[in-house]
């Protein structure tokens, strides 16, 4: 059953929480010439690769540290596993991440089930701290997502995380947070969720500001119960300065395991309309992933390309890898197989020549995906960067999301103290 705003009692605090400085004020930037001329060189890197089959350097990977969740979100399934069920150990971990493939990585995105679960991360993480000197010299950016509902245990283990990198790579952390009051409660399936999220908000804002700034934004997932309570999210967003990353529910096998709430759930095929006037606000409109959306909903299908499996990989929980989160099409495992080996496998050339293409393609929303592709994929980015309006789109899609790194020269978006 749908929330409405009687049941949502608890607004967005309109008072000004600690830490809503931006970051990443006094970063050096690459120029709007510099990132065109780099997209036309990925372009047509991208497409003797593909037309070759010949592996390309991996700049970003995505990896589930565990399937353990805290949480019974109405659209995700991954709290029903078993808690202890194929959790990568430290130690094939930590070999993984230090394979030779990995030189030219840029972005690393952990992922869960809920990742701060995982007691030894920040051991983990100071162990990639060290790779950057030479086993992943191009890293610029960890990743890592939370659901927000251990306040305490998210403010000690985000701490000992910004410690552990020691300014060696950026951290950029989104919290979730998917309407007011009773709304998110409702969809985290937790009494009490939205009040856990504005605590860890409160104590992850004041954090970035002391010795090591990192980047802190909101994750909201459009569901057919809170698309009218997005607006007024953007807005709590930008009055907080915390980026913003709204996208629609997604579907899949092996990832979310929710195929069967597609038909209560969905809003792409079933509220399109609604969906496309969300993304046409003034808001979006520079914003390269919204334009994708629109896109894709008007004309039925995203025909756009892919760098999944070319440039990006997905490693589930059990070390099973795939080209993204949502195609359901297994290269090999980590357990049996070093990392490199699988990603320069035959199974992944084809999967990176198909990226795209397949039936689960034709609508796909993820914004990870959208955005590694961006970035890797490089033509259709850079038709986006130009005509009248190109500076307002490279300022807002590019400098405002953090997509810097993939231009950069420089390890860190910060300034050294």
């Amino acid at each position: 059953m749908e929330a409405d705003s009687a049941t949502a009692r608890k607004p967005f605090p309109k008072e000004a929480l600690p830490g809503t400085r931006d970051p990443g004020d006094a970063s050096p930037r690459p120029s709007l010439g510099r990132v065109r001329s780099l997209l036309l060189l990925r372009g047509l890197e991208h497409r003797l690769y593909r037309l070759l089959r010949r592996p390309r350097p991996l700049r970003s990977l995505t990896v589930t540290v565990t399937r353990r969740c805290n949480s019974r979100c109405v659209m995700c399934n991954i709290w029903r596993l078993r808690k202890t069920e194929e959790e990568l150990s430290r130690e094939l971990l930590l070999e993984v991440l230090s394979s030779p493939c990995l030189e030219k990585l840029v972005e690393l995105d952990l992922t869960g089930g809920e990742p701060l679960l995982r007691e030894d991360l920040p051991e983990i993480l100071s162990r990639v701290a060290r790779f950057t000197r030479d086993r992943l010299p191009s890293l610029r950016t960890v990743a890592l997502a939370t659901n927000g509902l251990l306040p305490r245990r998210i403010h000690s283990r985000v701490r000992a995380i910004l410690e552990a990198l020691d300014g060696r790579a950026d951290l950029a952390m989104v919290c979730s947070l998917d309407g007011p009051g009773e709304v998110h409660d409702s969809i985290r399936g937790i009494d009490g969720a939205y009040d856990k999220a504005m605590e860890t908000l409160e104590g992850l804002q004041s954090l970035r500001e002391g010795p090591f700034p990192f980047h802190l934004g909101l994750k909201t997932t459009v569901l057919p119960r809170n698309l009218h309570h997005i607006p007024s999210l953007m807005d709590f967003a930008r009055r907080r300065r915390l980026f913003h990353i709204v996208s629609p529910v997604l579907f899949a096998d092996q990832r979310f395991r929710n195929r069967e709430s597609r038909e209560e759930l969905d809003v792409v095929d079933r509220r399109e309309k609604e969906l496309v006037r969300l993304y046409s606000r003034e808001a979006f409109l520079d914003d390269y992933y919204a334009r994708v959306v629109r896109q894709t909903l008007r004309r039925g299908s995203r025909g756009l390309p892919c760098t999944a499996a070319s440039d990006h990989l997905f490693i589930e929980g059990d070390g099973t890898v795939f080209p993204c989160p949502l195609l359901n099409l297994p290269l090999g495992s980590v357990r049996e197989r070093p990392l490199e080996n699988v990603a320069g496998s035959r199974a992944a050339r084809q999967a990176a020549s198909r990226a795209g293409r397949h039936e689960s393609c034709r609508k796909c929303l993820e914004p990870g995906c959208i955005r590694f592709s961006q970035a890797g994929e490089g033509l259709a980015f850079l038709r986006f960067l130009s005509g009248e309006r190109s500076r307002r789109r490279f300022r807002k899609s590019v400098r405002d999301t953090g997509l810097d790194k993939y231009f950069l020269g420089a390890r860190s978006c910060f300034p050294s103290r």
